[in-house]
């Protein structure tokens, strides 16, 4: 039997068919709606937690399915954390269980299904009034939460006790007011990429190291939009087409030009 045969009879096993009786795959699918249970119509993201739950993200509060049941959660009138919308865009789960939600208006928010209450920036001393709606938010395996915002930095969510630390051009932690993404290396290193520079937060700190910003913009700033770690090097891809090559061992960039522009 050559390769290709081998590879042939291989796929067909693994499909549970034989190639003399292959026969349609049979599936199954179940339509489920409100008078299943569901809130409203209308979905905008599915998530399953670690738990094998499903969570579905409406136009009208989160759903939580078992298989059999739909259980319903948003915030009334009258509870003592306040949303301006139920209206959930998406969500995402955390190293502790906890669901965090972007709402319609832009605000995140944080569900604790083990009480089924919620919580969010307002929960925060310090952060009530914080003026800014959420452009994204990024759950990383470390258990830090970051929102990033659209004109205003980020606030890092480092620990189940729902500590912040914020990352902005007032408190002199950035140079850049917009981040584009969040890197987390093998390491739980934090890497903040900006439209001015890249930032580097070492695990257990929260002070930023610098790479590659301008304090006078008028001689052009340099953006990061990607990151990917590969063996001892971790590869950001930033404006200009350039990509910088980050060395752990010696701490060292180098940069590798290429066409695009």
């Amino acid at each position: 039997m050559d390769v290709r045969r081998t590879l042939l009879f291989v796929f067909f096993c693994l499909l549970g068919l034989t190639p003399g009786t292959a026969q349609p795959l049979s599936c199954y699918f179940e339509h489920y709606s409100i008078e299943d249970g569901l809130p409203q119509y209308t979905i905008m993201d599915i998530l399953q937690d670690r738990k094998g739950f499903m969570w579905f993200a409406t136009w009208d509060g989160i759903s939580k399915f078992d298989g059999h049941t739909f259980y319903n959660y948003k915030v009334q009138s009258g509870d003592t954390y306040h949303m301006n919308s139920n209206r959930i865009e998406s969500f995402a789960e955390d190293k502790y269980g906890n669901i965090w939600l972007r709402s319609y208006d832009g605000a995140a928010h944080c569900f604790n299904p083990q009480t089924a209450t919620f919580k969010g920036l307002q929960s925060i001393p310090g952060y009530t009034d914080y003026p800014a709606q959420i452009a994204k938010i990024e759950v990383k395996n470390s258990g830090k939460v970051w929102l990033l915002f659209e004109k205003n930095g980020c606030i890092c969510i480092t620990d189940s006790l729902f500590s912040a630390q914020s990352y902005n051009l007032s408190e002199g932690r950035l140079k850049g007011d917009t981040v584009y993404s969040i890197f987390e290396d093998t390491d739980k290193n934090s890497w903040i990429l900006t439209n001015n520079g890249l930032y580097f937060v070492k695990n257990g700190q929260f002070e930023t190291t610098p790479f590659f910003f301008e304090n006078n913009l008028s001689r052009g700033n340099q953006s990061f939009h990607s990151a990917i770690e590969w063996k001892d090097e971790i590869w950001f891809g930033a404006s200009q087409g350039r990509i910088w090559r980050y060395k752990k061992a010696t701490g060292k960039f180098d940069l590798l030009e290429t066409a695009a522009a």
